[in-house]
């Protein structure tokens, strides 16, 4: 009877998480696009932005803080993060990662501000960081590991070894790992 109470309780909880992706996918976050540009061949591949969680905030300060990235086969040696954030401009300074205790910083461009009909803000900024493929597959593989990411207003820190938030929303480092496959396939 516990055996199969455990598996029901387990296979609802599948079933939630699943769901959570769907209606995240529908609303464009964390959705992983693979293009070839038929001009040149380049093979592209899109992460739209996700979710970033840090465990030891409060569950009423969370990271506002969406992160995506984009990369490309004519330039396979670097990975471009995107930062995006809802509510105005936001300026982005820096993105900083703590890699199993070692600490490497890299500048993020100038935010764009663009109107957004599918939010309530209408208003989203969006900046890029360019990342080494060398650092971004080793924020994947690190035992621990940290993002700060600076901006005019202060700083938000969040975890880059964690996949889902508890209550099952996966966050942008599960997109990563995914992304990552995608890169490897048949380059």
């Amino acid at each position: 009877m516990k055996q199969t109470i455990l598996l029901t309780v387990a296979l609802s909880l599948t079933g939630c998480t699943s769901m959570i992706d769907t209606m995240d996918s529908f609303a464009g976050m964390g959705k992983l696009t693979v293009d070839k540009n038929s001009f040149d061949n380049t093979k592209i591949i899109y992460l739209t932005p996700d979710a970033l969680y840090n465990p030891d905030a409060s569950i009423f300060d969370p990271v506002s803080t969406r992160l995506g990235a984009v990369w490309t086969s004519k330039s396979p040696q670097f990975v471009n993060l995107t930062f995006q954030e809802d509510g105005g401009y936001v300026k982005f300074d820096e993105v900083a990662f703590k890699v199993n205790g070692k600490t490497k910083i890299y500048p993020i461009g100038l935010s764009d501000l663009d109107f957004d009909n599918s939010k309530l803000s209408g208003m989203k900024s969006t900046a890029y960081a360019l990342i080494p493929m060398s650092e971004f597959k080793n924020i994947l593989t690190a035992k621990t590991c940290q993002m700060k990411i600076e901006k005019a207003t202060g700083y938000e820190v969040a975890s880059c070894s964690i996949d889902r938030i508890p209550g099952g929303k996966r966050t942008a480092i599960l997109g990563f790992r995914n992304m990552l496959k995608a890169i490897e396939e048949k380059k």
